[in-house]
């Protein structure tokens, strides 16, 4: 079982609803952690471009291009991702 498998495994058993980005294998390998205070799935924006860039053979900016467009929306959605941006060092969308 992957380190995504465990940690959505876990906050279903506890209760937590959310949505999961699919494929859900393809895109594991960008899952960071599973945010309790936000109830919501945290996904490492950097290895998320990675991971599209390997499941669909596209470039970098066709990834980011993609990612822009028709992925970063879903974090306003209720129990939608949110993006940890190493660049920044934080979660986008999170007011702290």
């Amino acid at each position: 079982m992957s380190f995504a498998d465990e940690v959505i495994e876990k906050a279903v058993k506890e209760g937590y609803t959310f949505l999961v980005l699919e494929p859900k294998e393809a895109f594991a390998p960008a899952v960071m952690e599973f945010s309790e205070k936000h109830k919501r799935l945290v996904y490492n924006i950097d290895i998320l471009l990675s991971c599209f860039s390997e499941e669909y053979g596209w470039d970098p900016i066709e990834s980011l291009e993609w990612f822009d467009y028709n992925v970063f929306s879903l974090t306003h959605m209720e129990g939608g991702p949110l993006f940890f941006d190493e660049f920044e060092g934080k979660i986008l969308t999170v007011e702290d």
